[in-house]
């Protein structure tokens, strides 16, 4: 099921390393060091997140993209009613 899940998911996941990528230098994923149950620690691998709070401007066209995209998705998928 796992599986199936990350083949739906890949897509996806490879437009944000794209957006991310496109936007940003440094790599697209980063690995971190977490502590877990009974003080043991692991190894966390993750997608950097495409905004910056510290440039406003590069977040507001980011988030801008973002809702005109979503806004048009959802047009698209509303049934025209006659």
């Amino acid at each position: 099921m796992a599986t199936v899940g990350l083949v739906v998911c890949a897509p996806l996941l490879a437009l944000i390393a794209l957006a991310i990528k496109l936007d940003s230098r440094g790599p697209v994923l980063f690995v971190q060091e977490r502590v877990g149950q009974h003080a043991k620690t692991f190894k966390l691998c993750s997608q950097r997140n495409p905004y910056a709070m510290d440039q406003p401007e590069r977040a507001a066209r980011i988030a801008g993209a973002t809702a005109r995209g979503t806004d048009e998705l959802m047009r698209a998928l509303t049934p025209v009613s006659s």
